[in-house]
């Protein structure tokens, strides 16, 4: 099986276990047919279900120079909470109702000895400044990336905290990925794969 994919996820993705592509020069190198599948279509084609989602965890795993760097930057003071909350696409209609006031994280700067470490990228990032709490929210972590599609900080930085709680976007999956413990908080209609009437996610 073969993977394509972006370039700038290829190292993020290639501890999967199966070849990457990032062209179709790449596919073009293996001399098969090619049949191709979205990704969201898998589970259909395999006959997966709710029951039977492969569930072994982590499948994905943050690079060990990168930990140790980000372990060195963090420390190990205080119950670490990574904090996400605008989607990457929050600039969207769709996408708008996945976000979170940044005020909704207040109870959480509240609790003693809890550190709020920042994993938001782009423009919502200055939300910061705007929340009476902002002194409570560390910001080492958001020069993580350089591009942020690679993920390579933010899966090391993740290894590196206790809990993650976000929106529905990127880092949710990421930090599931990672086999690390998430809390997604998803609006009243959420996405259809998070499924109804249930406090996880296959």
């Amino acid at each position: 099986m073969t993977i394509l994919t972006r370039p700038a996820m290829k190292p993020l993705l290639s501890g999967l276990g199966v070849k990457i592509a990032t062209s179709a020069d790449d596919l073009a190198l293996d001399p098969r047919a090619i049949r191709w599948l979205p990704l969201m279509s898998i589970a259909g084609a395999l006959g997966i279900t709710t029951e039977t989602v492969p569930a072994s965890v982590p499948y994905l795993s943050a690079q060990p120079v990168r930990i140790d760097e980000w372990g060195q930057r963090l420390g190990t003071e205080g119950f670490k909470i990574g904090i996400n909350w605008v989607s990457g696409h929050g600039s969207t209609r769709h996408f708008t109702k996945r976000n979170i006031p940044l005020a909704a994280f207040a109870p959480l700067a509240a609790l003693p000895g809890v550190r709020l470490i920042s994993l938001q990228k782009g423009e919502a990032a200055a939300d910061i400044g705007k929340v009476d709490f902002r002194d409570k929210i560390e910001t080492v972590a958001t020069d993580a990336d350089p591009d942020a599609d690679l993920f390579l900080d933010t899966a090391a930085v993740m290894t590196r905290l206790h809990l993650v709680v976000t929106c529905d976007t990127s880092v949710t999956h990421l930090a599931g990925a990672l086999a690390g413990p998430v809390f997604a908080a998803l609006p009243a209609i959420a996405d259809w794969r998070w499924l109804l009437g249930r406090d996880d996610t296959p």
